[in-house]
């Protein structure tokens, strides 16, 4: 009787014997893991950015589609200078996010000074 469960135990596998004993199952489990962690976390990082300051959100998907500065920009249609000005606050928040500080203000944009004085003479 032992040997005929031997010979039909042998060709049955179960799911603890494969992730006991394969490396490659348990390194595709974790990395799968942090995957759905990584999900998790940009879907709460996205709903902290909508409450805060929703006008980054289409900064986000266009770093998603972009690879770069520059392609994010031409997604966005700004320039690289105004795209840089909103991936830092990005960033700003996401550094808020982390750590449960306060979000600070968002800062106005910059005014061009004149760089010469005009005087007028009244004649």
């Amino acid at each position: 009787m032992t040997a005929a469960w031997e010979d039909a135990d042998r060709d049955h596998v179960d799911d603890e014997f494969c992730h006991r004993h394969s490396e490659h199952l348990r390194r595709r489990c974790q990395r799968q893991e942090r995957q759905r962690d990584a999900r998790h976390a940009l879907a709460e990082f996205s709903v902290f950015v909508k409450r805060e300051d929703s006008s980054l959100l289409p900064v986000m998907k266009a770093i998603a589609a972009g690879g770069t500065s520059g392609a994010a920009a031409d997604v966005l249609g700004t320039t690289t200078a105004g795209f840089c000005r909103m991936r830092s606050r990005l960033r700003q928040l996401g550094r808020c996010f982390q750590t449960g500080e306060r979000v600070p203000r968002r800062r106005r944009l910059y005014k061009q000074r004149l760089t010469a004085r005009i005087s007028f003479r009244v004649r």
